[in-house]
């Protein structure tokens, strides 16, 4: 037997938002699966609320398949990082995602994201440029969709809350 496929990619981005926004955006497996670009449905599971089924596509040029994957949370620590896999038995392939979170300067967020991937497929040989493409392409766009809704969260929360104090008349006028 040949060995596995392996590949990792990791992404860094500072993020216009303060780390509980950032958190709200992948603290579950909703949310987070919910930002991958080959995800098309997530179904929780039943009894164990850190666990999902998930239906996919993956696609690289010409090149489509659908897959399922079993995703579960291992470690959570609120504001801090988020551990998960998720298993693929199509390709015989197990996933695993670590999100790491750290304050910047005021109301900024820097986040990590890691992907790492081992595919025992019997023709990963032949499958290796498109899921190392897939993979590259899920870290960078989870990472950045995260990024961006957190941001997005943050600056409407921020105009409500000047809104609001305009309202009481404690706020800067516009």
């Amino acid at each position: 037997m040949s060995e596995p496929l392996t590949a990792e990619y990791e992404i860094t981005l500072r993020v216009d938002a303060p780390v509980s926004a950032v958190w709200e955006e992948i603290s579950t497996l909703d949310q987070l699966l919910a930002r991958a670009p080959e995800v098309v449905s997530v179904e929780p599971h039943p009894r164990e609320p850190d666990r999902a089924i998930w239906q996919g596509r993956m696609v690289w040029g010409r090149l489509q398949w659908n897959v399922d994957g079993d995703a579960r949370i291992l470690e959570r620590k609120a504001g801090k990082h988020l551990l998960f896999s998720s298993e693929i038995p199509t390709l015989d392939a197990h996933y695993q995602g670590i999100f790491v979170l750290a304050p910047g300067a005021e109301d900024v967020t820097v986040l990590g994201y890691r992907g790492s991937f081992v595919c025992r497929h019997r023709l990963h040989r032949l499958m290796k440029p498109a899921l190392t493409f897939v993979l590259e392409d899920h870290v960078e766009t989870v990472a950045t969709r995260v990024a961006r809704r957190a941001a997005k969260h943050s600056q409407f929360e921020a105009s409500m809350a000047l809104r609001e104090a305009r309202e009481r008349g404690d706020g800067p006028d516009p």
